[in-house]
């Protein structure tokens, strides 16, 4: 619900800030993912969009059984990286 992505923003926010963490050279980088992850949650059409696109990445996956398979782009850039490789050899 809105309640709880709120709640649960707020409770990350304040463990993963960077004033909080000032010795962790990767706070503010956490602490800007859980910014972005609100952002996409508390807007309902760009948390539907997140959905479908969840849900066809679960249905590739679940359809093949190999990540290589499905559109997502760190996937893309194994799958071209794999094949320099192999041109390479």
């Amino acid at each position: 619900s809105t309640g709880e992505i709120k709640s649960a923003y707020r409770r990350l926010a304040r463990k993963m800030h960077p004033d909080v963490n000032a010795s962790s050279p990767k706070a503010s980088a956490d602490f800007a993912a859980v910014a972005r992850a609100y952002e996409v949650l508390s807007n309902p059409d760009e948390r539907a969009f997140f959905d479908r696109q969840l849900a066809k990445a679960n249905d590739s996956i679940h359809t093949t059984g190999s990540v290589f398979d499905t559109g997502n782009y760190h996937a893309q850039k194994l799958r071209q990286m794999a094949i320099e490789q192999r041109y390479n050899k």
